[in-house]
């Protein structure tokens, strides 16, 4: 029931130079602006590592469709950032694991 009890830890400790309205107050989240980076930042590694001819999660979907959805996605038409984010975690996983789905092996 105690919130922002590592923060609240470390101030007691002395061990922070947050200000007193941020201690005191009520925890919130903060979003990441994961449609943009997908759009833009990330958009160059999106295409090369989700959308190349041999990537790995082309054996769980079909990379055709996966295309329609992403440039339905920068153009504004649908917001499917954190879905894009996922696929591209994934893919980076799967290529660091060295893992094959999708293809009966």
């Amino acid at each position: 029931g105690i919130t922002k009890w590592l923060v609240r830890k470390a101030a007691e400790r002395g061990r922070t130079r947050l200000p007193q309205r941020v201690l005191e107050g009520k925890k919130q989240g903060f979003a990441i602006p994961v449609h943009k980076w997908i759009s833009h930042d990330l958009r160059g590694l999106f295409q090369d590592l989700c959308l190349a001819k041999d990537a790995r999660i082309g054996g769980l979907m079909d990379l055709v469709v996966l295309r329609r959805y992403y440039e339905a996605h920068r153009t504004g038409e649908v917001r499917l950032g954190h879905q894009m984010w996922a696929l591209l975690i994934l893919e980076i996983w799967l290529q660091q694991t060295r893992t094959v789905v999708g293809h009966g092996e």
